[in-house]
């Protein structure tokens, strides 16, 4: 005798991704999490106004990891990888 395993079936209609998102958007945000995720809009709308695409990672000066990417197509994606493993393979090991 052998056990049928079920099939489980998940709603991924767009009716049940808007409710989805309407719950997550009901949920109070932590107020400093919402003043950090405007400055990163603030910072990525600047970006985006001087460069085509870029790709940024650092620290704020509380020491938390920042990573930011704009690429809105794969070719920008494929051009931002090259050009940052050329930038990494030219730096060195002091990363100057």
């Amino acid at each position: 005798m052998s056990k049928k395993k079920e099939t489980q079936t998940y709603d991924t209609s767009l009716r049940s991704l808007s409710s989805l998102s309407s719950l997550l958007k009901s949920i109070p945000e932590n107020p400093s999490v919402k003043r950090k995720r405007m400055s990163m809009r603030t910072v990525s709308g600047t970006l985006q106004e001087h460069l085509g695409n870029f790709i940024l990672v650092g620290y704020t000066m509380d020491g938390e990891p920042v990573q930011m990417m704009f690429a809105p197509t794969p070719k920008d994606i494929d051009s931002l990888s090259t050009n940052l493993q050329k930038f990494i393979m030219e730096s060195g090991p002091t990363g100057l």
